[in-house]
């Protein structure tokens, strides 16, 4: 397959003796090929981008993200989002009016299923949901 692509298959360097000054006459390991000589910075560079995305998504602010995009996802679709509701009113507490948020929520949703030009169009919103909606007034 690295032919196909004009890459050089990869090659280990030649077996060098260690200089007399640093044998202590121990046997000196060398890997039989490439992939047992890059397995182990494989798996460390690995382990070091998953920690990376496992500290990212794990932030305290995060999770107050991920409700507020939630209850945007599910007024979207019309489910229930007193759950998220709920959090972000606890969460902001008195900096606005829960029910005008309500109502602005409705309008939201009013705004969106409007702006589908198509009689039924598929939507994915955050990449996991994807459903058919039909163009119609929110009551």
């Amino acid at each position: 397959m690295l032919s196909k692509i004009w890459m050089c298959v990869p090659k280990l360097s030649r077996r060098r003796k260690l200089p007399k000054r640093y044998d202590d006459g121990a046997p000196v390991d060398f890997p039989d090929d490439f992939q047992t000589h890059y397995r182990q910075s494989y798996f460390e560079s690995l382990d070091l981008v998953i920690k990376a995305i496992e500290d990212r998504l794990n932030q305290p602010d995060y999770d107050l993200y991920r409700r507020l995009e939630e209850l945007l996802i599910h007024t979207i679709l019309g489910d229930s989002t007193q759950e998220y509701f709920d959090f972000v009113a606890n969460f902001y507490l008195d900096d606005f009016d829960t029910s005008q948020l309500r109502l602005h929520l409705e309008i939201f949703r009013a705004t969106f299923l409007d702006s589908l030009s198509l009689q039924h169009c598929p939507v994915t919103i955050s990449g996991n949901t994807s459903r058919s909606y039909q163009r119609q007034r929110v009551p």
